[in-house]
């Protein structure tokens, strides 16, 4: 079951390229992404040796493939939404 994380998690995010994805459920991705962010970089500031942070690499490649898995789902659902009543007027 462990060693079947990776790739179910890389289908995930190939899957959320293709398919277009819920708002909240959009949401909740980017605030997890985030909190990660954040989890890694205080790991990261708090750690008084370099050795003491060994699962980094193995943390940082699934938390680096995210985010443009997101912008591209966000950017997705941003232009199949858009109507010309929501575009803005020219001045």
């Amino acid at each position: 079951m462990e060693r079947d994380a990776v790739p179910i998690a890389v289908v995930a995010i190939v899957v959320a390229l293709i398919m277009p994805m819920p708002s909240m459920l959009l949401d909740f991705l980017i605030v997890v992404d985030i909190t990660l962010s954040v989890i890694v970089l205080l790991v990261s500031v708090y750690i008084r040796k370099a050795v003491d942070f060994n699962v980094f690499p193995t943390s940082a490649a699934p938390a680096d493939h995210v985010p443009p898995g997101a912008d591209i789902s966000s950017a997705r659902l941003i232009l199949l939404t858009a109507t010309r009543e929501s575009r803005p007027r020219a001045m």
